[in-house]
């Protein structure tokens, strides 16, 4: 779930979503999006890879004609060389949406008393917490039915 040094902690943020709920719908909960970006095969391409590149075999889904002009007015605007530049662009925009919608959470959980990154690692470990912070002379048993 977590792999921690004692300066550095990465925790995979899909343990702080709901199962079956995407991290793309994640962030546009919060008005962001998610990215996109296309097979690494051909990192020093000068040119932007054909449509059916951004082809994702994991979600069965396509870029629509709508985002990748929106990618070919980046690379424009940007003056973007090589594919790797289109890479740089999408690795900033994804941190940078990731950090401004993880400080929502993160924001609630303090009028909690709890530190959403410190405290744990998953929905599941968050809400035990908060529960035995807020009810310390409560006892929790499980049950087999």
């Amino acid at each position: 779930m977590a792999i921690s040094t004692p300066k550095l902690k990465f925790f995979d943020i899909t343990n702080f979503i709901a199962p079956g709920f995407s991290y793309a719908k994640y962030l546009a909960a919060y008005d962001e999006q998610k990215y996109f970006f296309p097979s690494l095969e051909k990192f020093d391409e000068t040119s932007l890879s054909p449509r059916e590149a951004f082809h994702s075999s994991l979600r069965k889904t396509d870029l629509s004609q709508e985002n990748y002009e929106y990618l070919r007015q980046v690379r424009r605007k940007n003056g973007m060389s090589y594919l790797r530049d289109l890479l740089t662009w999408y690795n900033n925009k994804d941190t940078r949406a990731f950090i401004e919608v993880l400080e929502k959470p993160c924001d609630f959980h303090k009028t909690l008393r709890l530190d959403m990154l410190k405290d744990s690692v998953s929905i599941p470990g968050r809400t035990l917490r908060h529960l035995f912070t807020t009810m310390p002379r409560t006892h929790f048993f499980l049950s087999c039915a």
